[in-house]
């Protein structure tokens, strides 16, 4: 299992780096005639080396050389150079006349490619084919390699040194060479891999010595059995003959779809079948080295069984979500404006069954191979080539793509049933069949119906994967692999499947079960009181950000605990046990509440709901949406541990939506986290005029824990992030979101701060600004490192659009009034006009009513002329959230980035908040008094003046359940309505048995 791991693992990373490269090629080159001539060309290449047979000579010889090296060690060594020697000559001398012989080859193997697409495909066949020199030397050197367990020197030269250099070289050139560039980095790749491994062989031959004739004989024994394979070479010849014919009848691009979705076939068929065919021939050669078959077929069968109850779910999955893997890869640039997501997907689907059978197949080629039955395999491979040579032209012409792809997974069929019917009678395959099917075979299958039903149950529900982000798709992804493997191992360890047990022993063994149990503990019962809560950012609307607000009103906890950065479930911890005040006390019961309870691994915090939501905007004629929707929040983290994970999901009519998920690491003083992000910068209760947390933003943010202690400016706090505009739908294609917010405390009553975020980059197509009649031209050129240097530095370019804000919060705590004074002023962009400005400014007063929490809470917030702060600057307008660049306004899709006002306007807020003693019961409600201005972004649907509601209301009636009203509504003085209204039923995993005293 370890060399298994090792090669797998191994073979795994070569495989994603091949996908980067195989996305960027789709990226830049899309799927069409380039790419038809270029995967053609790696087709015929892979053709070449099956017909000189390089995986059966490794086969061959193997066996043979451990025998040698077991007997003499002296003879095992000359016999190691001889065969490279001899390989690398007869494969030099191949690759002369293959060259010459390209034009003849592609006429043969590709008889439909005509004109400037065949010419390209031959050039390509030149440059990639004297990469068999070092693919044939590399192969013979693995003979010697694989003997002595030396799979990370395998896994290296043949995958991941090859791919690492493709990679690097592709990203430097992309396409300004065209395709034969990427001809000549291929070539690259193969040789940087055949020295890897010629290298790593040169010390296993070295002072070879030994009679001559028992080397040179047993090698002669290797050329003829090798020549024993004619047959099965020339049924390849005609099967691979055949499979290109084919591929050339179909029209110009669907074959690059169809080898696009083989890309994750080869991820997995290198990761799992050929890591398990390699283990698997050294390991039935010791077996059989006495010539008992019926240990080699105990053996063959015990890894059968092992292999099928990995390689079914796997399949089954990928087949499954194969339309959202292929957009992940390839769902951008050419390849998307092709229209090539759907037959790659579907290609992706068959050749996942195909997956499976294969490896089956080659488990019983090492087993054969191990014993000398080579004859088995040259059989049924004849049988197998020569059925598919006949199918596939008819199968092609009936069904397109999936004709070309269902022969090759029916021929892996066909062998597979001749495989076992023609085994020797030792290695009891025909009656293992019956047995497996009845026994663990069948156990596979159950445990894998049920995950399937749930996706397909589900999948009615998504949209489609090219709605989606790169970041959407990854995540969907990800979800649906975590509960798939959860739930088939489960589900296979109670099917007495034993490849599951015996992985659930491994993990144990290694302390890794837990890890296992974690879907369980969203319904584990408590045990007793929780001792520390877990780390990772807390939600922007969590409810102890209103807490610990009136704890700085009563001067119990330092300011800017709230408003400097996104808040952390640890530190929010610390201040409220720092907080000398019983309130602080039912707080920190409730939040710990939430958190792990005590003998748990893994500490970890959420609720599992369902809740019922109407949405409506305030469009003339709108019509509301309503529906029941399944909620889940996780999250995770050992405290003073270095990781975290918190994930949202909501599912709905809609969909599956991810407002917010991301995992990351403790780094001293600050989090560094990657996902789906919701954090505001500064500001108020009802919004800042930086950023919002109604968005999600994908990408990286730097977050702190706790501030740094700086001289002069004391306690400081910066948090930075860059995120991927993905979902923003305007004529800029994938902008970018910049945020930093750098605040200070020089006095623990007092905290300033100054933020910044910016939409930057990405490809402008050109336009007309809604508030402009002049059209705009497209860029003029790509943004380069002068613009990113000016943006660093704090300039405008014409490449973004950015607010700046500064804020300051005082505690009046200390003059014996419990209230906290607020105020922001901002700036769209800082070249334009300081008259036209943005003004935020509030008040909240903690008023305690005995031992429960009561605030009561008074902003305004206005821009434009309703925010002036600088009476004496001009008036020019700086048309907030909107610029002649990002037309669509400052939002990634429907949820603003910026103030909840949306521009220009103005919003007078007031609230009140309460928490009861325990904790049971608390929220806020807000009303809410606004005006909507010209060139506000809602300005179409909620024009005028309007009247507001707002609230966030929780009540726990017991130690597991919760109940909650959420509102977010606005009344229109033009008789529009909109808003949202939702009622939802939590189970929270907590459930403390004792209150605070």
């Amino acid at each position: 299992m370890k060399n298994a791991a090792l090669l797998g693992g191994g073979t795994l990373a070569a495989a994603v780096f091949g996908l980067v490269f195989q996305s960027l090629l789709a990226y830049h080159f899309g799927a069409g005639a380039e790419t038809d001539a270029w995967f053609m060309s790696l087709s015929i290449y892979a053709f070449l080396a099956k017909f000189l047979m390089l995986t059966h000579l490794k086969s061959i010889a193997l066996p043979i050389y451990r025998r040698l090296s077991a007997s003499d060690p002296d003879q095992g060594r000359r016999f190691g150079a001889l065969l490279l020697g001899w390989s690398g000559g007869a494969l030099v001398a191949a690759a002369a006349v293959l060259v010459l012989a390209a034009p003849l080859l592609v006429d043969a193997l590709a008889p439909g490619y005509q004109g400037a697409v065949r010419d390209l495909t031959v050039d390509l066949v030149r440059i990639r084919v004297p990469a068999l020199v070092f693919l044939g030397t590399t192969t013979a050197g693995l003979v010697l390699l694989e003997s002595a367990h030396r799979f990370g020197v395998t896994v290296s030269s043949q995958k991941i040194v090859p791919a690492v250099v493709t990679l690097v070289l592709f990203v430097l050139v992309a396409d300004r060479y065209g395709m034969v560039g990427v001809g000549w980095i291929g070539l690259a790749g193969g040789v940087a891999g055949g020295l890897v491994a010629l290298a790593a062989v040169a010390p296993l031959v070295a002072g070879r010595r030994g009679a001559r004739g028992t080397a040179d004989a047993e090698l002669r024994g290797v050329a003829g059995q090798w020549l024993k394979f004619g047959g099965s070479n020339a049924a390849t010849f005609v099967g691979e003959w055949a499979f290109r014919i084919a591929a050339s009848l179909l029209p110009v691009g669907l074959f690059s779809a169809v080898l696009y979705g083989r890309m994750v076939h080869d991820l997995l068929h290198g990761a799992v079948n050929d890591a398990a065919q390699s283990v698997s021939l050294p390991r039935f050669a010791e077996v059989g080295e006495h010539g008992d078959e019926a240990r080699v077929g105990a053996a063959l069968r015990a890894s059968l069984a092992a292999l099928s109850a990995l390689t079914v779910p796997v399949a089954a999955f990928v087949a499954a979500t194969a339309p959202w893997s292929v957009a992940l890869l390839f769902g951008r640039g050419r390849f998307l404006d092709d229209g090539m997501v759907g037959p790659a997907a579907v290609a992706l689907q068959i050749y996942a069954v195909g997956f499976v059978l294969q490896g089956l197949n080659q488990l019983v080629f090492a087993a054969a191979f191990s014993v000398g039955q080579s004859h088995l395999v040259n059989r049924v491979q004849i049988v197998g080539h020569l059925v598919r040579a006949a199918l596939l032209v008819p199968a092609v012409m009936l069904y397109s793509y999936a004709g070309l792809v269902g022969a090759q997974v029916a021929m892996n069929a066909l062998v597979l049933l001749l495989l076992v019917v023609a085994a020797p009678r030792a290695w009891a395959l025909r009656g293992a069949a019956v047995r497996v099917v009845a026994g663990p075979t069948l156990g596979v299958v159950l445990a894998t119906l049920a995950p399937a039903a749930l996706w397909w149950m589900a999948v009615g529900r998504l949209p489609e994967p090219v709605a989606w982000g790169t970041a959407g798709r990854f995540g969907v992804l990800a979800a649906a692999g975590a509960v798939w493997g959860v739930l088939y191992l489960g589900l296979a360890t109670a099917f007495r499947v034993p490849a599951a047990r015996d992985l659930l022993a491994r993990l144990r063994s290694v302390g890794g079960g837990a890890a296992l149990l974690l879907l369980g503990l969203l319904a584990g019962p408590g045990a007793g009181s929780a001792q520390e809560v877990a780390d990772g950012p807390l939600p922007a609307e969590h409810w102890s950000r209103a807490v610990l607000e009136s704890l700085e009103a009563a001067g119990r906890v330092p300011m800017g605990s709230v408003r400097a950065g996104p808040l952390d479930g640890a530190r929010a911890e610390a201040l409220l046990l720092a907080a000398d005040d019983p309130r602080a006390r039912a707080a920190l019961w409730r939040l710990r509440d939430e958190a792990a309870v005590e003998g748990r691994t893994v500490p970890l915090a959420g609720t599992v709901g369902v809740a019922w939501r109407h949405v409506r905007d305030g469009t003339e004629g709108a019509v509301g949406a309503s529906g029941l929707h399944a909620a889940g929040d996780l999250r995770l983290g050992r405290p003073g541990g270095v990781w975290f994970a918190t994930a949202r999901l909501d599912a709905g009519r809609g969909g599956v939506e991810v407002p917010r998920g991301a995992v990351g690491v403790r780094m001293g003083r600050f989090t560094l986290g990657v996902g789906r992000h919701r954090v505001q910068l500064g500001g108020g209760a009802g919004g800042a005029f930086a950023l919002s947390p109604s968005a999600g933003l994908d990408g990286v943010l730097l977050a702190p824990r706790s501030p740094v202690p700086l001289p002069v400016v004391g306690a400081t706090s910066v948090t930075a992030g860059l995120f991927r505009a993905g979902r923003y739908d305007d004529v800029v294609e994938d902008p970018w979101f910049a945020l930093l917010r750098v605040a200070v405390r020089p006095v623990p009553w007092l905290m300033a701060g100054v933020s910044r975020a910016a939409l930057v980059g990405g490809d402008f197509q050109g336009g007309r600004p809604p508030f402009q009649t002049e059209v705009h031209p497209p860029d003029a050129r790509p943004m380069g490192a002068g613009d990113v240097l000016d943006l660093l530095i704090g300039r405008v370019t014409e490449y973004d659009n950015q607010v700046w804000a500064f804020d300051v919060r005082g505690s009046l705590a200390g003059a014996g009034v419990p209230a906290v004074l607020y105020g922001e002023i901002a700036l769209e962009d800082n070249e334009r006009s300081f008259g036209d400005g943005a003004a935020l400014a509030g008040v909240l007063v903690d008023a305690p009513a005995g031992r429960s929490m009561v605030s009561v809470r008074y902003e305004y917030a206005g821009i434009g002329d309703a925010g002036r702060w600088c009476r004496w600057c001009d008036t020019l307008p700086a048309f907030w959230y909107q610029h002649t660049r990002f037309q669509d306004g400052w939002r990634v899709g429907d949820e603003l980035l910026g103030h909840p006002l949306g521009g220009y306007g103005r919003q007078h807020v007031l609230a009140v908040g309460i928490m009861d003693p325990t904790g049971a019961l608390r929220g806020t409600v807000a009303g809410v008094r606004l005006r909507r201005d010209r060139w506000n972004l809602r300005e179409g649907s909620r024009p005028g003046r309007a009247w507001g509601l707002r609230s966030s209301v929780a009540w726990r009636p017991g130690r597991r359940f919760e109940a909650g009203l959420e509102t977010d509504l606005e009344w229109g003085e033009g008789g529009w309505r909109a808003g949202t209204l939702a009622l939802s039923f939590r189970a929270v995993p907590g459930g403390n048995r004792t209150p605070p005293g």
